[in-house]
């Protein structure tokens, strides 16, 4: 049985709806936390309930702070594996709630992986984030070992402490572990607060659209389907012993000013274009070296932005409001 934390979040939605596909026998967990719309959240799980017809999925409002309650959880159900992607995302806004952040990634982190080390769950895989590079050079792509403590943001700070952690309790109690380095996933039933989902809200309103840093920021966008494919064949993997990290990037990172023709060209749409200052938070450029990946696990990432873009805009035209 395959525990999934933040299953109404947009990958732990995905996951499961793929993991149940294949058969699996899915608990999924989330507190509806209100970074952004909760009403998504629970559309999400509803979909989710209804697509269920197997009845494989249990589903469970539980805070990852609420310790007695995960305990409750760990010690009633059979979990053989455990995906852990919640938390709370956004790297602007946690510069302005630093508490909120680390309590909820970093000691909710740490329930998690404590509970996973007493019961020695088969898999453990958990979200980290590709904000812990530091890549300041246009186009390169960073890999695994390259170095990621020069944080620029309280959220990649939180996700470089949850690496730092896995691997300590490798250490301590041979727990092993797979940390995957996400790269600005995208895709239908996405996050609202992402740019490629603003963008495209903006434009079909004819509103103007604001890019940070004149639209030269570079970004790896990686496609939904393509992130849970991976983690699925990472799930059954036969796994090196130890605490492992991997990148779960395309490889062909764009500026957000190409981005932004890619929608315009999809929608047939001229966008109208405000220029700003970036924030201090923000990378300059991320893009995933997949190589150890692929060499590891034949994994690869396929999608091109071009077709992602339709798949998510013909999404967003028949399933958001106008």
């Amino acid at each position: 049985m395959v525990l999934i934390t933040g299953g109404a979040g947009f990958i732990g939605y995905h996951l499961t709806k793929h993991l149940l596909f294949l058969g699996y026998e899915v608990i999924s967990i989330d507190c509806f936390t209100p970074n952004y719309n909760v009403t998504i959240k629970k559309n999400r799980i509803s979909d989710l309930i209804n697509l269920d017809v197997g009845k494989h999925l249990t589903f469970f409002e539980i805070d990852l702070l609420n310790k007695k309650k995960l305990e409750r959880l760990f010690v009633d159900y059979d979990i053989t594996d455990v995906i852990h992607l919640a938390a709370i995302s956004g790297v602007r806004n946690s510069t302005l709630s630093s508490n909120y952040y680390i309590e909820n990634n970093i000691i909710g982190f740490n329930n998690i992986i404590e509970l996973c080390s007493k019961i020695e769950v088969n898999k453990f895989l958990y979200a980290s984030s590709s904000s812990v590079y530091s890549n300041e050079i246009e186009y390169s792509l960073s890999k695994e070992s390259d170095i990621s403590i020069n944080n620029k943001s309280i959220y990649a700070f939180t996700k470089k402490s949850n690496e730092i952690l896995a691997n300590t309790y490798f250490n301590l109690f041979n727990l092993s572990s797979i940390g995957l380095r996400f790269f600005s996933v995208y895709g239908p039933n996405g996050r609202p607060d992402m740019s490629y989902y603003l963008f495209t809200k903006s434009i079909l309103k004819s509103q103007p659209i604001y890019l940070h840093n004149n639209g030269e920021c570079i970004r790896d966008f990686t496609y939904i389907d393509d992130v849970v494919i991976a983690i699925s064949k990472l799930l059954v993997s036969n796994t090196d012993n130890g605490a492992c990290i991997f990148n779960l990037g395309s490889g062909c990172p764009i500026k957000i000013k190409d981005l932004v023709k890619e929608i315009e060209l999809i929608v047939n749409v001229k966008a109208e274009i405000i220029n700003s200052i970036s924030q201090k938070e923000d990378a300059i450029t991320t893009g995933a070296d997949t190589a150890l990946l692929q060499n590891k696990y034949d994994i690869t990432f396929d999608t091109n932005i071009h077709y992602g873009m339709k798949r998510f805009i013909n999404w967003y035209k028949n399933f958001v409001v106008q």
